[in-house]
């Protein structure tokens, strides 16, 4: 975690483990590069309760003897912030560099944890956790949103109990697919979950579609709010409507599938 942790802060790839535990590492878990500054050394202290000044000079003597010399060490603590410590750093800093040795720093547990959050991916690895925690919360507002714009009482119910919208229908009506259609042909707006995300595809399929056929079967009356069935013939027109009412349902068919709690609660 801390050599990924050393990767984003400095921006360098060139920071590794230095050796492996059980091996005598002179003071230096991880070591690396900072732009152009060769010797970044840093210790890690994996501490639950305190840092003791005692701990925080043993670990300094032992980085003096680390080869190559260092130019700056950092002691890396699972400790959060405080301010006794980072006088004492600063002291054994100011100390150190008096004699030309390196300087030294404290890193506390939240700024650790703070360069990880830089980048989600490696973040994630590290906490999978927050990566499913991340993933519900995005498929819960695209569903949400889902549901805001296409209401189960909405135009949804109006062609759930009656497919065919007769021989004209009032064009705002169509408001609610219309603004589903487009406003999910945003990229940003797709779920997660592959399982979800297949059905919300599916939605805007058969919306689509839908749309496309009323545009085919329908015409707008020019000074109203009406579009009007074109004139078929009885063949003609049994046809269409029960083209459109299989469209109709197809519609309703891939909303409850959407909506459905097995899938609701599935990834």
């Amino acid at each position: 975690m801390l050599v990924a942790a050393a990767k984003i802060r400095w921006n360098n790839t060139n920071f590794s483990l230095n050796g492996r535990p059980g091996q005598k590492q002179n003071g230096v878990d991880v070591f690396g590069t900072m732009g152009n500054v060769a010797g970044i050394g840093i210790q890690c202290k994996n501490t639950i309760y305190k840092l003791t000044e005692k701990l925080i000079r043993s670990e300094i003597d032992e980085a003096k003897n680390f080869d190559p010399q260092l130019n700056k060490l950092y002691i890396a603590t699972t400790l959060n912030g405080d301010s006794s410590i980072q006088e004492i750093v600063r002291k054994c800093s100011s100390s150190n560099e008096s004699e030309g040795l390196f300087g030294i720093s404290i890193m506390f547990w939240e700024e650790i944890v703070g360069e990880l959050t830089k980048d989600q991916q490696i973040l994630f690895q590290f906490y999978p956790e927050l990566k499913l925690n991340s993933e519900r919360e995005q498929d819960q507002r695209v569903l949400s949103l889902i549901q805001r714009i296409l209401p189960f009482n909405g135009f949804i119910g109006e062609i759930r109990s009656s497919p065919f919208l007769g021989k004209r229908y009032v064009e705002k009506k169509l408001e609610q697919l219309n603004e589903f259609y487009h406003t999910f042909d945003n990229p940003e707006l797709r779920f997660i979950s592959p399982k979800l995300e297949y059905l919300r595809l599916n939605l805007r399929q058969q919306i689509g579609e839908f749309l496309g056929k009323l545009g085919t079967y329908y015409t707008s009356v020019p000074n109203s709010v009406y579009a009007e069935l074109h004139n078929y013939n009885e063949e003609q027109r049994k046809i269409v409507i029960s083209k459109l009412e299989s469209l109709s349902n197809n519609v309703v068919q891939a909303y409850d599938e959407l909506f459905n709690p097995v899938y609701l609660h599935s990834k």
